[in-house]
Order: structure tokens, then sequence, then C-alpha cells
């Protein structure tokens, strides 16, 4: 958390992350764009005032949130050995301790809602194309394996799958990637996301344009950016 998110180093993570996932989500799915706003004054609501719609539930319930960056590969400042001597267990905290804690507590709950604003638009999308009467298949795969939505029925949980493999899900990494990023390369899991992500969507369009019999990207099920 330190190295990502100290006074020092927290923009550059923010635009670097922001710039990746804004990335993934043009080229799988464009048309998310114009679900920002929605899905900014639904976060928004639910970070300041605790008010949250259905949708966001449903949205929650199926990984779409508990899936980002920070919230599977950074541990809680506050409950670090090393950090506690900065800690002001009194009743009534100096201006050092409420400034710390005051830091960390909303440049998470920030840095939260800026992971979650691209995941929420994605999401929004591809229910609302689903619900519409799109299948998954018009729709495009994306950064998903085919066979992942075997047996699904629900549009909710359709939305979710896709939404995790275009923006990434870090609650699914690899054993092998878990062990790496713990013991040998810190944010490893980051590259892992990257090569599955567009290695799996590169062959879905090849897919794609294999059972179409025709190499126009624009008419292919993925209406991306590719």
């Amino acid at each position: 958390q330190w190295v990502l998110m100290s006074p020092l180093s927290v923009i550059r993570y923010n635009t670097n992350n922001l710039t990746g996932d804004l990335d993934a989500m043009v080229g799988f799915d464009h048309s998310a764009l114009k679900k920002i706003p929605t899905a900014m004054v639904d976060l928004y609501d639910a970070f300041r005032y605790n008010e949250v719609s259905q949708t966001y539930w449903d949205a929650l319930d199926r990984g779409v949130f508990d899936a980002g960056f920070s919230a599977q590969e950074i541990t809680e400042i506050n409950q670090m050995e090393k950090f506690f001597k900065f800690m002001d267990k009194t009743d009534k905290p100096n201006l050092l301790g409420r400034s710390w804690k005051f830091y960390w507590r909303n440049i998470r709950k920030a840095t939260g809602m800026r992971e979650n604003l691209f995941r929420y638009s994605v999401y929004l999308d591809m229910l609302e194309r689903l619900e519409n009467g799109e299948t998954v298949a018009q729709i495009g795969y994306g950064a998903t394996n085919p066979k992942m939505f075997n047996g699904l029925t629900d549009n909710r949980d359709i939305a979710g799958v896709l939404t995790r493999g275009i923006i990434g899900d870090y609650s699914d990494i690899s054993f092998n990637g878990q062990w790496i990023r713990e013991n040998l390369i810190p944010f490893w899991s980051f590259q892992e996301i990257n090569l599955k992500r567009y290695t799996r969507g590169m062959m879905n369009i090849i897919t794609e344009m294999v059972q179409n019999g025709n190499p126009d990207l624009k008419n292919l099920g993925c209406k991306g950016a590719w």
C-alpha cells in the first residue's frame, strides 16, 4: 500500500491503473463509455451515503467490485505491524495520528471508487444489451473463455463474467501466480491478468473470424476498437 498509495506515488499509480482499465474497456466494450455518468452517480451514493440500487447489489454479488486490484492485492496498512508505531491509540489522537488515519481511509475509498467505475460501467452496458435481447455470442466473448458461459441463463451472471474478464479478475490468479507475487515479484498479478486478458481476447476474435467467414473486424461480435 505504501508503494502504490503514498503521497509520492498515488497519482502515478492511479493514472497507470486507470489507463490500463480504459484500454481494456475501449478495446472490448467501447459502448460502456456511455454508462460512466450513471455508474459514477451510483458509486458516489454507495461510497458517500451508503445508498445503493438493486443493480449495484447484483454487481456486488457477482464479484464485479471485489475483483479489483486494490481489493485483492493491497493489505490494509493499519493492520501491518511495522506501521503500528505511527498509530495513536489514545482516546484523543494527536494531529499526526488523525491526519494519518484520514489520509489512508480516504485514499483507499477514492482509489476503490475509481477502480470500480469502469467495472460498473461495463457491467451496466453488458446487462442492458443482454436485457435488450442480444446474446452473449452476438455481444462477443471479450476476454473470457466461452466455456465459462455454459449453463448460465441469468443475464446478471453473464454480465458479471464478461465484466470480470474484460477489466480483469484479480481474485482469479493461478496458484503459481499467487506464489510468484508473494515470494518473487510484487504485483505480478497485473502481468498475469494482462497476459490472460489479451491472449484470450485475440483467440476469441480469431474464432469469430473463422466462424463468420469474414475477416472484416467490424462484423465481429466483439464490437470494440480491435
